[in-house]
């Protein structure tokens, strides 16, 4: 397996996902993940014409699809170079998996706030896990949210298709929602505030078993792509890769 960290364009700090896409070139990356988590239909059309004008340059490898998204929208991700998903475990996000069993395995569930009788549903469904490490740190070994301790229980167990990497801070704050709706309070954080040490949660052996066996690590950071090119140095050389 070729484990490979994704540098991520996300739209949860507003239009920074512009000046993140501009850079990719510049900056000679190839492969991103692609978080269009806050972006309604007008406003993905927009990301998608933004993304065509890059597309044979830079692949979109991994994708974060919104319950709300349709089958076409899938086929244009594939285009762009796509080759794995997640979701979020919602009802709409459920019968978009049942109604689709022929890229079922291709979509991973994402670990949210909680977990509840949907998700673990729509693990028997998917591909396997999408693991956000932010939300394992943060909902489950800090807040011990509903359903943290069987997933816990089960991860040695279950394929990990891909991970998500954000930032975790010392004290419990309100930050606004993944999805742009209301706020909750928790440790992670979308930006990075004091490196490394929002991410040195990372180093946990249960987290860091996860990383070494799951083939993209996708950064869910809204900051630049140069600084999430030095985050992915130091996770590597400093945390991953050393022993």
């Amino acid at each position: 397996m070729s484990r490979e960290f994704l540098p991520g364009i996300t739209t949860s700090g507003g239009n920074k996902w512009r000046a993140q896409i501009e850079s990719l070139k510049p900056l000679d990356v190839r492969r991103v993940s692609l978080f269009p988590t806050t972006l309604g239909p007008d406003e993905r059309n927009e990301l998608y014409d933004v993304l065509d004008q890059i597309r044979g340059d830079v692949a979109v490898v991994a994708v974060h699809l919104r319950d709300d998204m349709e089958r076409w929208e899938y086929d244009v991700f594939q285009l762009f170079g796509a080759e794995v998903f997640n979701l979020h475990a919602t009802p709409r996000a459920l019968e978009f998996i049942e109604s689709q069993p022929e890229i079922a395995k291709t979509i991973f569930v994402e670990n949210g706030f909680s977990l509840d009788e949907i998700y673990f549903e729509m693990l028997d469904l998917c591909g396997g896990v999408c693991i956000d490490l932010a939300h394992l740190e943060d909902f489950g070994f800090r807040q011990q949210n509903a359903g943290y301790e069987q997933l816990i229980k089960l991860l040695p167990k279950l394929r990990v298709g891909m991970t998500h990497i954000a930032a975790v801070r010392a004290e419990l704050h309100e930050t606004p929602c993944g999805n742009g709706i209301g706020t909750e309070m928790t440790y992670e954080e979308h930006f990075v505030e004091k490196f490394p040490e929002e991410l040195e949660y990372l180093r946990r052996p249960e987290i860091l078993a996860v990383i070494r066996r799951c083939r993209y690590n996708c950064v869910e950071l809204n900051d630049s792509i140069g600084r999430q090119l030095a985050f992915i140095r130091h996770i590597k050389q400093n945390i991953v890769d050393r022993r």
